[in-house]
């Protein structure tokens, strides 16, 4: 899988040395955060061995949309 990725994002001219296809289920985990969906249904998708795991995918998300000061409007 790994060969994919770096082959498609060198045909896209960007460098390979900074991808792989750990950046698809992250970024994938991150979008789908972003978009509201229950972090149940992602850790199905991805099959995460935990919450707890999951929760190191979506925390610079999570921190950025759902955070403590948004109460103290």
């Amino acid at each position: 899988m790994t060969h994919i990725v770096k082959n498609a994002v060198r045909a896209i001219g960007e460098d390979s040395n900074t991808y792989s296809a750990h950046s698809l289920r992250s970024g994938f985990v991150t979008t789908a955060a972003k978009k509201g969906v229950p972090v149940r249904l992602i850790r199905q998708q991805t099959g995460h061995a935990s919450y707890e795991m999951l929760d190191r995918y979506i925390y610079t998300t999570a921190n950025l949309t759902d955070n403590a000061t948004r109460y103290l409007r």
